[in-house]
Parts: C-alpha cells; structure tokens; sequence
C-alpha cells in the first residue's frame, strides 16, 4: 500500500472513531472499565500476563470537549509486559464490545515485533520510564470495537496536579487484572483501592541499599502507592477517587473543583518487597511503583513528534 494511500485510509478511520466516540455514551464508570484491558503473550518459551489500558487522543487536544472529536487510539502499558524484541510476536488483547446489545469479550492478537525480530512502527518506548505505547487505531476499527475510551485530557501531569488534585494521602482507584485473573464472560477489569503514599510531584529515589537488594532504579519519575500490587498488576491505570474535601482544607466542601475531576495518575510498573528475616523468606511491602501521567502522556506525543 502506498504512503498517501495508507494516509488517507488512518485519516478515514480516525475521523470515525471521533464521531463513534461521542455516540451512546456510556457512564464514566463503564469508560473506565472499557479502556482497561488483560494482556498475554507466547513466543517460544517466553510467556507473560499484564494489564493495559486505552487511550483516546484527540487529532487536536485542544478540541477534545467538542461534539465530534476525532482522533487516534493508542495502548499503554509497562515495557516488560510487551514481549521483547528478538522474535517475531504478537499480544493478545482482550477488549469488550457489544454484539446484540449485550456485552461480551474479543480478543484481538496484534503484531508487535516484526519478523526482522524488532519493534513495529507501531510501538512506542519511554526513553527511561517503563512505559510502552501502542498505536491500535487500525485494530480497534477493523474488529469493530465500540470507540468508548478514556481521553488523553485526564492524563493528571504534573501541572494539573500541583491545582491540589491527587496528592499525598489521597485515594485511589487502580484498575488491572492481578494474577493474571479474570471473568471469562466479560473483560472487565478488577478494581482495587489505596492511596498516594509519596508525592506524584516530587517523584521518587530509592536508597542505594535498597537498589542493589532489589535491583530498584535509582530515581522514578512517578510516586509510591500503598495497595497490593501482585505479578499481572503491571500496566494497571491508577485512578484519583473524587473527593468533596482536601486534606489542607477539611472543612470546606470543594464541588466541582479540580478534586472531581478523574485523573489518571500513571500505570503500576512493580511492588516493593521486604526480608522477613524471622521466617527467613520475602514478602511484599504493600508498595507499588507508579509511572507518572507525564511519561505515559509524552510516550503517546511521540507518534506525533517528526
């Protein structure tokens, strides 16, 4: 297929995604369920189980409240839940669509590296985050899946948040599919709740001890959670819970503000173990590591950048 050809035909698709997208709306809750999705692959002796999650990004971002909006459709999840580069692979996406009326599950498989034993064109990586994008307009239009995903404008960057929205002590949602677990009539994911235990604005350095037990990156560009974060949480999208009230200001009810809005405040990439030495073995902390909203955001931007 040509270049304009194949221009012209990304063109089309997007345009009609925008418009599908504001079309029967669905409720915020049903979104958010929609755009978290289970993910597995097998290639050879290499398997894995994770969590991701779908993002509209709207053609113009400054747009995105308008009517009809188009735009493109991108998966965001951890790089070592994508299968590596060596062997041509796919990933097997499991998405709800509405056949009938009634819910129901597809499984989509899509290309990811490429015969040439490298990433397609259409995998993005972080330079230093562990955060991998995936362009999946093309694969959401053809298998004919119902365009109702969370929109790259609640991406809770850090200069949305510094407006006292999602910081210390406050709750969270995160959504994702722990142990690799999930209901075989539906692909809804598991919610789970916690709280922002360090600051999403400060991010976040490892004691050097701590680095080498646990081979820990020395600074994360993102915050700490307290919640439990199992093996196939990686990838799973943190949610702030809306609230009425601050923490700095306990007695004034805050409708409406920027505590109502539902930011995304990153996706879990891994948990934080601890030695018992007493019963000598290793248990989890009850910490997650959560990348920040501005690597997913810039992971995304950089199908845009020529």
């Amino acid at each position: 297929m040509g270049g304009n050809v194949l221009t012209n035909l990304l063109s089309v698709i997007t345009i009609v995604l925008g418009l599908l997208a504001t079309a029967n709306a669905a409720t915020r809750r049903e979104v958010f369920s929609n755009s978290a999705v289970h993910l597995s692959f097998i290639c050879g002796k290499l398997r894995s189980s994770g969590s991701g999650f779908i993002f509209f990004r709207p053609a113009d971002p400054a747009k995105a409240n308008e009517p009809n909006v188009s735009g493109q459709v991108f998966l965001v999840t951890n790089k070592h839940v994508l299968p590596p580069e060596g062997t041509e692979c796919k990933i097997a996406m499991r998405v709800t669509t509405t056949l009938g009326g009634s819910p129901s599950t597809k499984t989509i498989d899509m290309p990811i590296v490429g015969a040439d034993g490298k990433y397609l064109n259409t995998v993005r990586l972080h330079p230093d985050n562990d955060v991998a994008a995936v362009s999946i307009t093309r694969d959401i239009y053809e298998n004919k899946i119902k365009p109702e995903f969370v929109f790259t404008n609640l991406l809770g960057t850090k200069d949305k948040l510094k407006n006292d929205a999602g910081l210390v002590g406050d709750e969270i949602y995160i959504l994702g599919y722990p142990g690799g677990l999930f209901d075989e009539r539906n692909a809804y994911p598991i919610w789970r709740i916690g709280i922002i235990a360090t600051s999403p604005l400060l991010g976040y350095a490892f004691p050097d001890a701590l680095q080498k037990t646990w081979k820990l990156p020395s600074y994360v560009d993102g915050f700490l959670i307290d919640a439990h974060v199992y093996p196939g949480s990686s990838g799973s999208v943190v949610v702030v819970k809306p609230q009425a009230i601050s923490f700095d200001s306990p007695s004034g009810i805050l409708a409406g503000g920027p505590r109502s809005i539902t930011y995304v405040l990153g996706i879990v990439s891994s948990s934080i173990p601890v030695v018992d030495d007493k019963l000598r073995l290793v248990t989890r902390m009850g910490l997650g590591i959560v990348q920040s909203a501005d690597a997913v955001n810039a992971t995304i931007e950089a199908f845009f950048k020529k």
